[in-house]
């Protein structure tokens, strides 16, 4: 498996070691193209699947670029959605949709990199 840019997690207030949430961030230096929205994702399940017991929910996803190419806001909402069951006794069907498109731009007057949320 290829090595994802940013991975990090938070704890449980009050209950440290347990982790309540996990980030998973790819970071591409110029354009960011549709087909890389499917690297993230491969992150992300990977992730799901290792350290949050099939849980979906407790992963946060984020893609860093100068720009994103046309069709990659679209490629998103197409490839970074998933539908997953938790629970036994009464399993509960959930959708989950956190992937966030962040472009980043150097203010030359401020001297500091500037973040937008795409979508």
């Amino acid at each position: 498996m290829d090595k994802m840019d940013l991975f990090g997690y938070s704890y449980v207030r009050g209950f440290r070691p347990t982790k309540s949430r996990f980030l998973v961030c790819e970071i591409k230096r110029e354009i960011a193209q549709p087909e890389d929205i499917d690297q993230l994702m491969k992150y992300v399940d990977w992730s799901k699947d290792e350290y949050c017991h099939g849980d979906y929910s407790m992963i946060r996803a984020f893609f860093v670029a100068h720009s994103f190419a046309n069709g990659t806001v679209e490629h998103k909402q197409e490839v970074g959605v998933r539908k997953y069951t938790v629970g036994v006794r009464p399993a509960r069907s959930l959708e989950w949709d956190e992937v966030r498109l962040i472009r980043y731009s150097f203010n030359s007057g401020s001297h500091r990199i500037e973040f937008t949320l795409v979508d």
